[in-house]
């Protein structure tokens, strides 16, 4: 049985074993972890409610779930990042979406479709 971490107190031990995770993440308190995904923007994320030592999370929203993080930031900075991801994706995708109908458009005029 793997061992569950506490985030809160694995956040502020400074014992921490993964060296990635920087001294002062760990004093932060509460975590935001991003993992991998297939889709764009390749990565997901979300607020840790458990840690493990076999460097898996557990997410808030993700039930029964674990996931291997790519990275930790404190709750509030990973949060504001990744609003900010999600609303340049959102961005993207609109933009690809639209260059796709007119390029269709364009396409059907030529053809006479």
């Amino acid at each position: 049985m793997k061992k569950v971490i506490d985030p809160v107190n694995y956040a502020k031990n400074a014992a921490a074993k993964e060296p990635y995770v920087s001294k002062s993440i760990r004093n932060k308190g509460k975590l935001f972890a991003i993992w991998k995904y297939d889709e764009f923007p390749y990565f997901l994320g979300g607020e840790v409610i458990e840690l493990r030592e076999d460097d898996y999370c557990t997410v808030e929203g993700y039930d029964g779930m674990k996931f291997q993080y790519m990275k930790l930031y404190p709750l509030e900075e990973g949060k504001r990042l990744y609003k900010e991801v999600k609303e340049k994706s959102q961005k993207f995708a609109t933009e690809v979406y639209n260059m796709n109908r007119k390029v269709l458009g364009e396409i059907n005029n030529l053809m006479r479709i």
